[in-house]
C-alpha cells in the first residue's frame, strides 16, 4: 500500500487527477469497487514470492485510481495476470512493451531481442529463457508474431509483439519501470542465436 501511495503521489505530482467517476464512490453496503480492487491488491502482495513484482502490483492500483476508462473488471483481470505470472515473465512484457510503438511509452532503456527460436534450445541451459516467450505466445496469449511469414518455423523473440492483453498489463503495472539490469539479465538467458537464425534460415 506504501508503494501504491507513492506512485500516485509522483503521479498527481505531474499533474494527474483523481478519477471522479462511481469507482471510487461507496454503493449502499458502504463499499465502492475501488475497495475490492484494494482488496486484491493486498491478496496478490501476500501471495508473492517474488519481491520485485510488488511495485508492479502497487503500480496497479495506482494507475487504476487515475484511469477512467479502466473497469473494476479490467482492474481484476490485470491483477490476476501480474499475480500468477513469474518474475522473468513481467520481464519479457516490458522487453517488447519497451519497443512497441502501441505501448505509449518511451523507454531510453530498451534492449534489443535476439533472433531466437522459442523453442530452439538444445540444453537446458537457455530452457527456461526461452520457455517464458514460449508461454507467453502459446499459453498466456500476451503476445502475437509482428511478422505474416509463410516460413514454418517456431517464433523468435524478436518478432513478438504485445497483444492488447499483453500491452494493458504493460501499462497498468508499470513495466516500463522495469530495470535496465533485469532486462539485459533476461536476454543474456536466452542465449546466442544459431548461424543459420541469425542468417534469416530455419533450423532444421
Amino acid at each position: 500500500m506504501i508503494l501504491a501511495r507513492d506512485s500516485l503521489i509522483a503521479q498527481l505530482g505531474k499533474g494527474e487527477t483523481l478519477r471522479g467517476d462511481d469507482f471510487i464512490r461507496a454503493s449502499l453496503d458502504g463499499r465502492s469497487p475501488l475497495d475490492e480492487v484494494v482488496e486484491h491488491v493486498i491478496h496478490a502482495a501476500e501471495e508473492s514470492y517474488e519481491e520485485k513484482k510488488l511495485p508492479h502490483i502497487a503500480a496497479v492500483l495506482a494507475n487504476t485510481s487515475l484511469s477512467p476508462s479502466i473497469d473494476a473488471a479490467t482492474a481484476h483481470w490485470v491483477l490476476n495476470q501480474v499475480r500468477k505470472m513469474t518474475w522473468p515473465k513481467l520481464v519479457a512484457i516490458a522487453l517488447l512493451g519497451d519497443s512497441d510503438p502501441e505501448s505509449g511509452q518511451s523507454n531510453l532503456e530498451s534492449v534489443p531481442l535476439p533472433p531466437v527460436e522459442t523453442s530452439g534450445a538444445e540444453t537446458y541451459e537457455h530452457w527456461n529463457a526461452r520457455n517464458v516467450f514460449y508461454e507467453l505466445y502459446y499459453s498466456d496469449s500476451m503476445t502475437g508474431n509482428r511478422l505474416d511469414s509463410s516460413v514454418v518455423r517456431s517464433p523468435r523473440v524478436n518478432d513478438f509483439g504485445l497483444t492488447p492483453g499483453g500491452n494493458l498489463i504493460y501499462q497498468l503495472a508499470d513495466l516500463h519501470l522495469v530495470s535496465l539490469a533485469d532486462k539485459q539479465a533476461l536476454v543474456s538467458a536466452l542465449g546466442p542465436a544459431s548461424e543459420t537464425q541469425t542468417q534469416g534460415g530455419t533450423n532444421s
